[in-house]
Formats: C-alpha cells, structure tokens, sequence
C-alpha cells in the first residue's frame, strides 16, 4: 500500500502496472548464430547497424547519430523457461530488452523486444508504468538485419510494421 500510495495510484492500479517473475537463477547464453539470419554469426561478437535515413525517435538518442551495436541472446532458468533479451548499445548509453512477441513474414523474421519486461538477477519484471520503447529486429536469412525503434503509443503497431523504408539502422557484414 506504501509503493501504491507514494506513486500516486491505487493498489489494484499498481499490481496491474508492475509483476515479478522470480527464479531460483537464469542462465544468459547469448546466440550463435541460431536464429534465421544468423545473428550473432561471427562467434559472439556484437553486430554493427549503421543509420539509416534517421529523423528521430529514441534509437537515434542512444546512438547519437553514430552505429549501434547489438548482441542477442536467452535467458533460462532450470524449470524450462525461456525469454530472448537483444543488447543494444550507442554513442549514448546501453539497454536490455526482452521479447515481446514475433512474427514470420515473408523472407524475413519479426522480433519486438521491449522496456516494460526488464531482466534482473534471477528475476523477469513487467512494468507497464512509463514510457515504453520497442525495439524491432528484422532478421533476413543472408545473415543481415534491421534494427527499428519506437514508443508504444505514438501510433505505430508492431502488426502492422513492414520493412522500413527509412528511420532505422541497417546491419553492416
């Protein structure tokens, strides 16, 4: 009643805004090179996006107008769950996102990673309070990559997203 209160909401508002999924531990394995475009194909190592026609949104911010790196990976814990995380890093700072949801199109793979799930310690925490930035890999089966971004609720819909045509980063071999 003391978290609700100090933030301003109820107590039904804040266990809707904020769940904990603890574990007794999670394993991180970042990918191999297992996913459709290989993402991680060269043995770990980050890969690279460059800009691409950027006109603003919060990849921008992080990245400063410069290249952003990106690891993938999964998070397990010993009763079988699984979650996906994607790494980004800038000119301006890091984040960890986790899956969201997915989706197989034609010729390439749709992931959205998200702020409202958020990876801490042996602990998946969901909170919905904020501003929530979604991180969309596309994932093509030579290997190359998109990486777009956007805020929930400023009118895009990751079911209805295409390939981007501009405002995105492009992945570099």
């Amino acid at each position: 009643a003391a978290l609700a209160a100090a933030n301003g909401v109820t107590i039904s508002e804040f266990i809707n805004g904020i769940i904990r999924y603890d574990f007794g531990s999670l394993t991180e394995t970042p990918d191999l090179g297992s996913g459709l475009g290989d993402f991680n194909s060269t043995h770990n190592k980050p890969m690279i996006f460059e800009p691409v026609g950027l006109s603003g949104g919060w990849l921008l911010e992080l990245s400063g107008g410069d290249a952003l790196s990106a690891v993938t990976g999964t998070l397990s814990s010993a009763d079988g769950f699984t979650e996906r995380y994607i790494d980004i890093e800038g000119k301006n700072g890091a984040v960890r996102y986790l899956q969201n949801s997915g989706s197989a199109c034609e010729g390439y793979n749709m992931v959205l990673f998200w702020s409202a799930k958020r990876h801490d310690g042996p602990a998946i925490i969901k909170d919905f309070n904020g501003e929530i930035k979604c991180a969309v890999l596309y994932e093509f089966p030579d290997g190359s990559c998109y990486l777009y971004g956007y805020t929930e609720g400023d009118g895009s819909d990751f079911w209805r997203l295409g390939l981007p045509d501009a405002n995105y980063f492009r992945s570099v071999k």
